[in-house]
C-alpha cells in the first residue's frame, strides 16, 4: 500500500506541483485546503504532513500545536520568505523540518523522504521515558517533571534534553544537535534558535545532572550524571 502524505495548503498550485512529484515517487496524496480540514484529514495511514503556515480557518502553527498534543506525525512546514519568527515557533512546537517558498518540488520530496527515513530509523525499544534523581522526561506525552512538578518547555527543548539524557557524558556541539534533532540543509538550520535553546535547557537541570561549567557563548552541551540514567 502506498504511503499517504497530507498536503495542507490553500494554494491549488502547491497541491498540483507537489502531487505530481509525490505520486511519481509512489506516494498517495491527501489534499487539505485549510487548517480545520487538515486536522480532519489525519488518519493512521498518513505518514507525513506538509503544512503551510498561512492557511484559512486555522493557521499552520495552530495545526502543528494540535497535532503534537496527540501525535508524533512528521511535519514539514512551508513558510514564506522572511517569516523567520514563524519558522522558529513551528520548530519549537515540534515541526521536523521546514522549507521556504518559492521552493523546488523535487527538493520538498527529497526532504520528505529524509524525514521519513529518519523516523523509520528510530529505535524500536521503549526508551521514550527517562527518569533520574527526580527528573522525568517523557517523549510520549512530551512532558518534563522535576520532583513531580511540571517543567514548562517547548517540544524541541524536550527532544534536546531527552537526547542528552540518553547519552550521559557525551558532549554535543550545536551542529550535532541540529543534525540529530532536525533534518536540514545548512542554509536552513536555525542557528539562533539552537543557541538560545541549548543555553536555556540546562538552567533548570538538577546539579547532579549538570555538565561542566558552560561558556558564555554556548558551543557544546552535555549531561554528566553521577550514575547511569535509568
Amino acid at each position: 500500500m502506498a504511503q499517504k502524505v497530507l498536503i495542507a495548503d490553500d494554494d491549488q498550485v502547491v497541491h498540483e506541483a507537489l502531487g505530481i512529484y509525490l505520486k511519481a515517487e509512489g506516494f498517495e496524496v491527501v489534499d487539505a485546503f485549510d487548517g480545520v480540514s487538515a486536522i480532519e484529514s489525519i488518519t493512521p495511514e498518513v505518514v507525513l504532513c506538509v503544512l503551510d503556515i498561512m492557511m484559512p480557518k486555522m493557521s499552520g502553527i495552530e495545526v502543528c500545536r494540535e497535532i503534537r498534543k496527540t501525535s508524533q506525525l512528521p511535519i514539514l512546514m512551508l513558510t514564506a520568505k522572511g517569516e523567520e519568527i514563524d519558522r522558529i515557533v513551528g520548530l519549537e512546537l515540534g515541526a521536523d523540518d521546514y522549507i521556504v517558498k518559492p521552493f523546488s518540488p523535487r527538493e520538498v520530496v527529497a526532504r520528505i523522504k529524509a524525514v521519513l527515513r529518519r523516523a523509520s530509523e528510530q529505535p524500536k525499544s521503549d526508551t521514550s521515558v527517562i527518569t533520574y534523581n527526580g527528573l522525568t522526561i517523557d517523549l510520549k506525552s512530551y512532558t518534563v517533571t522535576l520532583r513531580n512538578q511540571p517543567v514548562i518547555c517547548t517540544p524541541k527543548e524536550i527532544e534536546i534534553l531527552h537526547m542528552l539524557a540518553s547519552n550521559p557524558g557525551q558532549v554535543f556541539t550545536r551542529e550535532q544537535l541540529l543534525s540529530r534533532v532536525w533534518v536540514m540543509t545548512s542554509r536552513a538550520k536555525p542557528e539562533r534558535w539552537i543557541r538560545t535553546s541549548s543555553a536555556s535547557v540546562p538552567s533548570w537541570i538538577p546539579p547532579a545532572l549538570a555538565g561542566a561549567s558552560r561558556p558564555s557563548t554556548v558551543s557544546a552541551i552535555s549531561l554528566r550524571p553521577s550514575k547511569p540514567i535509568s
